[in-house]
C-alpha cells in the first residue's frame, strides 16, 4: 500500500544533514547506542521522581523564558533527527533531509532516509532507537551541567518527555516503528 504524501518544508538540506550527521555517525555504533541506552534508562528510574515539580516550574517562567525553553526542545528534536541519519548512514542507508511537516495540525519534524526500507531489521530498529537515544543523551549532558529550576534545565527535561513520548505506538511516531519492527512487519518506508 502506498502511503499518501505530506506536504512538508525542507529545514535542512541533504548537503547540510550529510555535514551535520557525518561526525555524529562514529558516536552511533551498536556498543555505544547500547551503553547509552542502559545508561539513560537507570538514569531516569533514579532520577525522574525528583522532578516532579517540573510543570510548576514552567508555568513559573516567564514569557521569554518559556520561548526559549520551545527554542531549545526545537533544537534536541533537530539533533534528534540528526542522530535517525546519523545511525542511516552508518548502517548503509541514504542521506535524505530533514523535513517540517504536520500531524492532526501539529508541526512535527521528521528525516528522510533512502534506502530504509532495504536496511536488514537490526539495522531499521537502530535508526528508529538512534533518534531517541541521542535527544535523551543531549538532554542528560544539558541536566547534568545546570541547576535544576534553570530554563536551560527544563528545556532538558522537556526534551526527555518529548523522546519518551516519541516512543509511544502512533502512527507517525517513532514508537510506531520500533513496534512495527519487533512484531515482524514490513517497514514504513522512511524516504
Amino acid at each position: 500500500m502506498k502511503m499518501k504524501k505530506r506536504a512538508s518544508i525542507v529545514l535542512l538540506p541533504r548537503q547540510v544533514v550529510r555535514l551535520l550527521a557525518a561526525p555524529i555517525a562514529w558516536l552511533c555504533g551498536p556498543v555505544t547506542m547500547g551503553a547509552a541506552l542502559i545508561l539513560e534508562s537507570a538514569w531516569l528510574a533514579a532520577n525522574l521522581p525528583a522532578h516532579a515539580g517540573f510543570f510548576h516550574d514552567y508555568a513559573e517562567l516567564d514569557g521569554i523564558a518559556k520561548a526559549a525553553v520551545l527554542a531549545l526542545v526545537f533544537v534536541s528534536i533537530l539533533f534528534h533527527e540528526l542522530c535517525h541519519a546519523a545511525v542511516g548512514l552508518r548502517r548503509g542507508g541514504g542521506i535524505g533531509e530533514v523535513r517540517l511537516g504536520t500531524m492532526a495540525c501539529m508541526p512535527y519534524c521528521f528525516t528522510t532516509i533512502p534506502g530504509f526500507s532495504a536496511m536488514t531489521r537490526a539495522d531499521r530498529l537502530a535508526v528508529l532507537f538512534g533518534g531517541i537515544v541521542g535527544q535523551m543523551a543531549l538532554a542528560m549532558i544539558a541536566l547534568a551541567l545546570t541547576a535544576q529550576g534553570t530554563w536551560l534545565y527544563l528545556a532538558a527535561e522537556t526534551a526527555i518527555l518529548v523522546a519518551l513520548c516519541n516512543m509511544l505506538p502512533i502512527t507517525g511516531l517513532d514508537g510506531h516503528g520500533i513496534l512495527r519492527e519487533l512484531r515482524g512487519r514490513a517497514p514504513i518506508s522512511a524516504a
